[in-house]
């Protein structure tokens, strides 16, 4: 049996060495495959990943996929966040309250909003209603059956007497506060277009310096009411205005005849010496009486104003007319500037149209006033009161079509009065006023000498005649005659041109009197005006002193002339 020799290969020292490279190779790559590095780009953390977590966290119903740096699991990363969560939370739910609380606001102004317009809407509507013929004779009626009532001593006794007064003083309350809340405009009204939105409008931008506030303890001095013209509050609609003091009139009586029917009648209750209270009665009518008395005087102020003011406001429309609708017809729409050009015009005409229509109606309605001896309506009190302002005041109004009037002339603008009111009320009456200071002056010199002349003879005749008391009590009496004489001769410059000035500015005729010029003009207005008038002082005075040297100089030159003969 033969035996071969098989040689195997031996394995040289390098191959060993790339055999173990190979092997660390693999294992490498399998550490590698079991855990991965991740570094997170935001917070620069490094997150370490194995194989065992990763089929861990893909398993079903387990943690979602996830980075979660501050821990192993989402709870425990959630609870590293909590006290941020819990902050940011807090801030989403002040932001959602937050929200709620604007709407919640802004509908709550949009609410009142409306309740003021509809709580106006239905003051007017009420004043209306409450001050109308048939509510005004019912209260009236329901008062009289129980005032008439009073008059049968038999079955009345204290009961009778506080269910009346009662009765009359809800009535005066009542009458109060209805004139207080539908006259009394708040400035923060909503604007609407209205009447009444325009009155504000005026008496807040050209009549703030005529207004007085009548609410106001402060402000409701005699002074106040005296230099001021327009009341606040005011009812501007003249027909309440009329059965309102009617009112007042009749319950102001009604409470006379009630106390007098209480200290008449016999009744055992009642205390000897014991009044009826009618203290709260008398200041409701003392406060209704005082806005209707304040309202209805500016009515009558403004009715005079504005009356002498129409012609001249309608011919000017009527003039712009012409003008507008000229212009129209000369133009032939050629160009893109042209018809931009009567696309105003038109809108313009269409403008001053409107208003002409709307002046037309205020101005017979102003006649119709005029002729019945009544009040303006509200419609043509705030539209005259705009032209005062435009046409006495030179003020625009922002009215619709007030500020197209054109201004009347320079003495219009520096006093509120028109050129032939200066004449009629200014300059005729001063210029009468210094013929008669001087005429009067010259008659008081004369006098003065005469007494002079008495006293020197009652002297003399006393020297010849030592005591005799005649000649004394005569000199004594002219002496008194004579400081008389120098007295009036003093006051005689200023008291003929206060007495045409008193007469002119208190007219109780239906023209215009400087008064109501004086409360409607600006305060530049007046201040001209009071120079006007003080010039006029001074000037008496300096015709009476000249009237004073004049005498004196023809006294002198006749005792030449008797030297001489």
């Amino acid at each position: 049996m033969s035996y071969h020799r098989v040689d195997t290969p031996r394995l040289l020292p390098h191959r060993l060495l790339i055999l173990l490279l190979l092997l660390l190779t693999v294992v490498q790559t399998a550490v590698q495959a079991d855990e991965t590095t991740w570094v997170d780009p935001n917070s620069g953390e490094v997150v370490l990943l194995t194989s065992g977590k990763i089929q861990q966290s893909t398993a079903p119903l387990q943690t979602p996929v996830g980075l979660w740096p501050h821990g192993n699991r989402r709870d425990d990363d959630a609870a590293f966040f909590a006290k941020e969560d819990a902050a940011y939370e807090e801030w989403l739910l002040r932001v959602k309250e937050q929200k709620k609380q604007e709407e919640k606001q802004q509908r709550e102004e949009m609410q009142n909003e409306g309740e003021k317009k509809n709580s106006k809407k239905e003051s007017q509507k009420s004043i209306t209603v409450e001050l109308s013929p048939l509510a005004v004779k019912a209260r009236a009626d329901a008062r009289w059956k129980l005032i008439k009532g009073l008059k049968n001593s038999s079955s009345v006794n204290v009961t009778s007497f506080e269910n009346v007064r009662k009765l009359l003083e809800k009535d005066t309350l009542f009458l109060k506060e209805i004139l207080s809340s539908d006259s009394l405009f708040a400035p923060d009204i909503a604007k609407d277009g209205s009447r009444e939105e325009e009155y504000i409008h005026l008496i807040n931008t050209v009549f703030s310096h005529t207004v007085v506030n009548m609410t106001s303890v402060k402000e409701n001095t005699w002074v106040m009411e005296k230099i001021s013209a327009l009341p606040y509050p005011i009812v501007l609609d003249g027909e309440p205005v009329t059965r309102g003091v009617r009112e007042v009139r009749i319950m102001e009586e009604e409470s006379r005849r009630i106390e007098t029917a209480w200290y008449a009648s016999n009744i055992t209750e009642k205390i000897a010496g014991e009044k009826i209270n009618m203290t709260q009665i008398r200041e409701n009518l003392f406060v209704s009486s005082t806005i209707l008395n304040a309202s209805r005087r500016a009515h009558q102020m403004v009715l005079s104003l504005v009356t002498p003011l129409l012609p001249y406001a309608r011919q000017s429309l009527i003039k712009e007319l012409h003008q507008v609708e000229s212009k129209m017809s000369a133009n032939d729409e050629s160009t893109t500037a042209l018809r931009q050009e009567l696309k105003e015009y038109t809108r313009r005409k269409k403008m001053l149209v409107s208003f002409k229509e709307q002046l037309t109606s205020a101005e017979r309605q102003i006649q119709r006033v005029h002729y019945s001896k009544s009040l303006l309506p509200k419609d043509v009190f705030v539209v005259a009161l705009a032209l005062i302002a435009k046409l006495r005041l030179g003020q625009d109004t922002g009215i619709n079509g007030t500020d197209n009037i054109p201004r009347i002339g320079i003495w219009t603008d520096l006093t509120g009065a028109l050129e032939e009111e200066l004449k009629t009320l200014i300059f005729l009456p001063f210029a009468t006023s210094l013929i008669l200071v001087a005429a009067t002056s010259w008659v008081l010199l004369g006098t003065r000498e005469f007494w002079l002349r008495r006293i020197r003879r009652v002297l003399l005749s006393h020297r010849a005649s030592l005591g005799d008391r005649k000649p004394k009590e005569q000199a004594s009496f002219r002496r008194l005659c004579l400081r008389l004489n120098l007295l009036i001769e003093a006051l005689i410059p200023f008291l003929l041109p206060a007495f045409f000035l008193y007469r002119n500015a208190n007219s109780k005729k239906e023209e215009v009197s400087l008064y109501s010029i004086f409360l409607f003009s600006s305060p530049s207005q007046r201040l001209i005006l009071g120079g006007i008038v003080v010039s006029f002082f001074l000037a008496s005075n300096v015709v009476s002193s000249l009237m004073g040297t004049l005498y004196k100089y023809t006294s002198i030159s006749k005792g030449k002339q008797k030297k001489t003969s």
